[in-house]
């Protein structure tokens, strides 16, 4: 085996223990969280994070996107918590706890939103929101069946 050989396989094995790293996973999980908390809690004309709104009532096209994007926010957050906690946990457990909590956590942040300031919680949103982590279980379901399909075909 050659240098070059050799210190592929080194990369790809250093890779594999790093993106496997259950340290790495649930960095990702609680950074991701973390910004998407401050997003969601924070006033619409004065934001931390994106621009600020245009005061007044909303184009529906620019519902259908906000909605659109609390469908695939809270998929994502339901993949990054489950690889996470499926690195420590069972993969059945580490699902279920995390459907769980990402159901509460919507619920908690919508309800939040009723305290800030040109924000309100709503029914829509929360919709959306367990939507969206029923879809993300989905995917995690679905892509675990491929990699045990994959893997047992001969």
């Amino acid at each position: 085996m050659n240098d070059l050989t050799s210190s592929t396989i080194s990369f790809r094995g250093n890779l594999t223990r790093l993106i496997t790293s259950p340290w790495l996973r649930g960095g990702v999980a609680l950074a991701y969280t973390a910004i998407l908390t401050v997003y969601l809690l924070q006033p619409h004309t004065s934001p931390v994070i994106a621009k600020p709104s245009i005061p007044g009532q909303p184009a529906l096209s620019r519902e259908i996107l906000r909605t659109f994007g609390h469908f695939v926010t809270f998929g994502g957050l339901t993949l990054v918590w489950a690889s996470a906690l499926s690195a420590v946990w069972p993969f059945r457990r580490a699902l279920v706890v995390t459907v769980t909590v990402m159901v509460i956590f919507s619920a908690a942040s919508e309800w939040a939103q009723s305290f800030v300031r040109e924000r309100s919680a709503s029914v829509e949103d929360f919709t959306a929101d367990v939507l969206g982590v029923l879809l993300g279980a989905a995917v995690v379901v679905g892509v675990r069946w491929i990699i045990a399909w994959r893997t047992s075909s001969p």
